[in-house]
């Protein structure tokens, strides 16, 4: 009995541990779009799921209820959801509700693929092999990466190396600016594919010149303005509008090793 408790320690043990190193792409926000074979309607309360890596747990809406959850993954895809918990709030879709518990409750494995828009798109199997769950990244996700600022409101700003880093599924931004480091926070609206938001956005404050303080200052206010993203044909240029579909910024991929 105690060698059966003993292996049963270690594999979860090596499941737990490879958490980390394998499953990278699987963390952040999906928008749940199927579940048990039936579709999910993106209603006004869109169902998403957050993978988070810190502490390897699911936190995430299932429309009008919040769900979370434990979770494990492996270094061939596997999977393992357990102590899923849900609040009990009525609601009009609670089969669509019901059908996200049963899936990831069913779930062994999971495969992500990368569309021709770029958008990756997630699905949970069940032990047979059989698709439980599809997801996607909500489109604003083409623009995680390292971006070169080369446009402010159509202007080429005079100061160079300005850089962005966002990560949409965490919701993070940072970057440099003229001369100060900044940090904020992104904003999805899962119902709107191409819609972005930068917000609580704050820098540090060392000493600038004029010029870079008023380059500084119209890059932290064009972040603030953006609600749309527009793409360039050659993927490496994304233009960002404002709510007037005014651009307010033009960026450039920078490449890095991951890329």
């Amino acid at each position: 009995m105690k060698k059966v408790i003993f292996k049963i320690f270690i594999a979860v043990t090596a499941l737990l541990v490879s958490t980390s190193a394998f499953a990278t792409s699987l963390f952040g926000e999906w928008i749940v779009q199927s579940a048990c074979n039936h579709n999910i309607n993106l209603r006004e309360n869109a169902p998403y799921l957050q993978f988070c890596e810190a502490d390897s747990r699911i936190y995430g809406s299932l429309g009008e209820n919040i769900i979370n959850a434990n979770f494990l993954a492996g270094a061939n895809k596997e999977i393992a959801v357990t102590e899923i918990a849900a609040t009990k709030r009525y609601s009009n879709n609670i089969r669509e509700e019901n059908d996200i518990i049963e899936a990831l409750d069913n779930a062994r494995s999971y495969v992500i693929t990368n569309g021709s828009n770029g958008i990756s798109h997630l699905k949970l199997l069940d032990s047979r092999g059989h698709t439980v769950l599809t997801a996607k990244r909500h489109n604003a996700d083409v623009i995680s990466g390292v971006w070169e600022v080369s446009k402010i409101y159509s202007e080429t700003p005079s100061i160079k190396g300005m850089e962005l880093v966002i990560d949409i599924p965490m919701l993070q931004i940072h970057g440099k600016a003229a001369c100060n480091i900044f940090n904020g926070k992104v904003g999805l609206d899962r119902k709107k594919d191409w819609f972005v938001q930068f917000h609580s956005i704050t820098s540090t404050r060392a000493r600038c010149n004029e010029v870079e303080e008023a380059t500084e200052r119209d890059l932290l206010v064009a972040l603030e303005e953006v609600e749309t993203i527009k793409r360039e044909n050659d993927k490496n240029t994304v233009i960002l509008l404002d709510k007037h579909g005014r651009e307010v910024l033009t960026l450039n991929r920078i490449k890095t090793n991951h890329q």
